[in-house]
């Protein structure tokens, strides 16, 4: 796996320190939000590493499943999303990955 920073490309493997990974998100942590309103003005405003959901103000379990349910609504049924949301909270006893995909299928065929 490789991390892209603007530094460049750094491979991560499982050797890799823990303050190094650390160091390398926190310089992309920093984001500027750049909005033109019609009458042409320039609004931009810089984001930091404390926003909602970042590794320093991380999102509770409810929060992510809630982002799932807003992001998945309309496309997966009730049934589908507690599939997917219990199988992501258990992960790591999943045989293989694509039961999880296959739960996230939403085109009937």
């Amino acid at each position: 796996m490789w991390v892209h920073s603007p530094a460049g490309a750094s491979p991560i493997t499982p050797e890799v320190e823990e303050d190094y990974f650390a160091a390398i998100v926190a310089e992309l942590e920093l984001h500027a939000i750049e909005v033109i309103t019609k009458d042409g003005r320039t609004l931009e405003l810089w984001a930091d590493e404390n926003y909602r959901g970042s590794p320093h103000n991380p999102l509770t379990d409810e929060e992510v499943e809630g982002k799932l349910r807003d992001c998945a609504e309309g496309l997966l049924d009730e049934a589908q999303i507690k599939a997917v949301i219990n199988r992501v909270w258990h992960l790591e006893d999943q045989a293989s990955v694509t039961d999880v995909l296959a739960d996230l299928h939403w085109q009937k065929g």
